[in-house]
């Protein structure tokens, strides 16, 4: 099951208490990385975390939040970041891989885009360099199957 949202560390309570009920499912949890998981959750479930960038228009003391990227750092996550060209990956480097040493094998890069052929213009742009710093790069599949309609 993926949990997300919003933000679903907002509700960590009601968390805890549906995973109390489903003891056998796996559970990952969609997070941007602003609010630090109980050790209930971290014990328990893989993380998803996608930070926001500056292009989010949000202050980088309101996004990039240490003591929670260094908690879930060292506990079952992947981090991914949606980009529209390969420069966005070096403010990406610099305010999240470099100083957090995030494990390049769980840095995932995601070309940003409404439309199949925009991701996929974006992921040429961005792809060799995306390789070449051993980052994954993950297409948008539902744009794949359905297009940019939404509720499917």
């Amino acid at each position: 099951m993926v949990i997300t949202g919003g933000e679903p560390l907002l509700q960590q309570d009601g968390l805890v208490k549906v995973l109390k009920k489903l003891p056998e499912w796996n559970v990952e949890i969609e997070t941007n990385g602003t609010i630090k998981p109980e050790k209930e959750l971290t014990s328990r479930c893989q993380f998803n975390c996608s930070p926001k960038t500056n292009n989010s228009l949000n202050r980088k003391s309101a996004r990039v939040k240490p003591k929670v990227i260094n908690a879930l750092k060292s506990v079952d996550t992947f981090f991914k970041f949606v980009v529209v060209e390969a420069k966005d990956i070096e403010e990406i480097e610099r305010d999240y891989i470099k100083p957090f040493m995030l494990d390049p094998n769980r840095v995932i890069i995601m070309p940003q885009g409404v439309t199949k052929e925009e991701v996929r213009i974006n992921a040429l742009k961005m792809v060799d360099f995306v390789k070449s710093r051993g980052y994954r790069i993950l297409l948008r599949l539902h744009l794949d199957l359905w297009g940019a309609e939404r509720g499917v």
